[in-house]
């Protein structure tokens, strides 16, 4: 599992998270029972969900774009603000 893979589950809209958590738990319990083939099937698909559930419903873009334009704007300094048309925090 890479770090990437690690963070998705805190960055995935889950519906019904009670469901989600029941089956990565059955899947668990099938691998300690030896039954491998069918506790990798149950969490390929935990898997494949939490990575189609991303973006789903959401402007993930939009939302990066506007979070660079305000750290832009916080680190420019007044004299930047002046002369770019925007609004001066100087006295």
């Amino acid at each position: 599992m890479t770090s990437k893979d690690k963070d998705l589950p805190l960055k995935t809209e889950i519906h019904d998270p009670l469901s989600f958590s029941l089956m990565g738990s059955l899947a668990e319990y099938l691998k300690q029972r030896g039954m491998f083939k069918s506790a990798k099937f149950i969490k390929t698909i935990l898997d494949n969900y939490a990575t189609y559930m991303v973006s789903k419903d959401r402007k993930s873009r939009e939302e990066v774009i506007e979070m660079i334009k305000e750290i832009s704007k916080q680190k420019s300094s007044p004299l930047d603000r002046l002369l770019h048309g925007g609004e001066s925090n100087v006295g």
